[in-house]
């Protein structure tokens, strides 16, 4: 049982660094707004991310999103796109899926420990 906590523990240290490095990221990024040109497949499987457009110091730049969905991305669709000001070169494509996904880790680890914790008890 203590391995379940442990478990537990792991997915809230997961959710909550991906979260933490997402939220510090977009806090101090420059947003612009961007345009979907096309959509990046993962390899065999029916997952995509979308590939954006944005004009930055006056070049036109493009991005990959890194959270790969079941739905591509509509063509011509805009988007927000976050560029670090102490790395110009580095750029992220704003997704909710991703916060989503770091939620659920929390959520999960959470729910691991809060169950397991009356498992660990009865068998003491």
């Amino acid at each position: 049982m203590m391995m379940l906590i442990f478990v537990g523990l792991l997915f809230i240290a997961v959710g909550g660094y991906g979260f933490f490095r997402q939220r510090c990221f977009f806090k101090r990024a420059i947003m612009l707004r961007a345009v979907v040109v096309e959509w990046e497949r993962c390899g065999y499987k029916a997952l995509w991310a979308p590939v954006a457009k944005f004009e930055f110091d006056g070049q036109i730049r493009r991005v990959s999103g890194t959270y790969y969905s079941n739905r591509p991305p509509k063509i011509g669709s805009q988007i927000w796109v976050g560029v670090n000001p102490d790395n110009m070169q580095e750029a992220r494509i704003k997704q909710n899926g991703e916060t989503v996904l770091y939620a659920a880790f929390l959520l999960g680890g959470v729910l691991i420990i809060f169950f397991s914790i009356p498992l660990v008890v009865i068998k003491l």
